[in-house]
């Protein structure tokens, strides 16, 4: 499902919009995706699932790469390589590799990596780079976690450009949680302006119980004994 299709369908359950799509409802439309990728932060975030963690190449120039644009952080469980038969780069903290860098400027197979930048922020470019030591150029594999996806509204005109060459956010999400989860999380928001006290909680039990769900079936949501559960959170009160 993508996003501009699950926008309507929530539109018309609980706002009981007829032609969701139409140019009267932009406005409107524009709030709901606000209110959509507040809920898509929040599940996101909530475990380290394996739908968040991806593979990247990046080549390193003297010792330095910029990291692909959807990078959150190397977590516990991502790492830095060099490629068959070679030891993975071991991590260390940007104080110690930032020395190393600019104290002793040795050459050749990287033994360490961090994150920070190789220059002075100016402004423009990349706001952090993958640092190597020694320093060397070379292709090496990334496995990391991504930041959370932005949605996208097929519906909306300045979205239009950039569903042209990316997917509607959505789909970054299994598919299997897209009703469960993102669905019921939307409808908790929409229903909260309604001001009908028992349909809220009613639908907050529904997203309560989708995350719960998903933190059984998915490896790394059962990481926890307990399912704990911000939603004395200011996004879900």
């Amino acid at each position: 499902m993508d996003w501009g299709t699950l926008a309507s369908a929530a539109l018309q359950f609980a706002k009981g919009r007829p032609d969701p799509s139409a140019a009267s409802e932009f406005d409107l439309r524009r709030r709901v995706k606000f209110l959509g990728q507040g809920v898509v932060d929040f599940v996101w975030n909530h475990r380290p699932w394996e739908f968040r963690w991806t593979t990247s190449t990046v080549t390193s120039t003297a010792g330095a790469a910029d990291l692909p644009a959807d990078f959150l952080s190397f977590g516990k469980n991502g790492g830095c390589f060099m490629g068959v038969g070679l030891p993975p780069v071991a991590w260390k903290p940007l104080r110690d590799v930032s020395y190393w860098r600019a104290s002793i400027a040795q050459v050749g197979q990287p033994q360490w990596y961090t994150v920070g930048k190789s220059t002075p922020d100016t402004g423009t470019g990349p706001t952090r780079q993958l640092l190597l030591y020694p320093m060397d150029s070379r292709t090496l594999t990334l496995v990391y976690e991504r930041r959370p996806p932005v949605l996208l509204d097929s519906v909306l005109p300045e979205d239009a450009a950039a569903l042209a060459t990316d997917g509607s956010g959505l789909e970054e999400i299994p598919e299997s949680w897209h009703h469960v989860v993102v669905y019921e999380g939307l409808l908790y928001h929409l229903l909260k302006g309604e001001g009908n006290a028992q349909s809220v909680t009613e639908q907050m039990a529904l997203f309560k119980t989708g995350i719960e769900k998903m933190c059984e079936n998915e490896r790394q949501g059962r990481e926890a004994p307990h399912y704990i559960i911000p939603f004395g959170s200011r996004r879900f009160r």
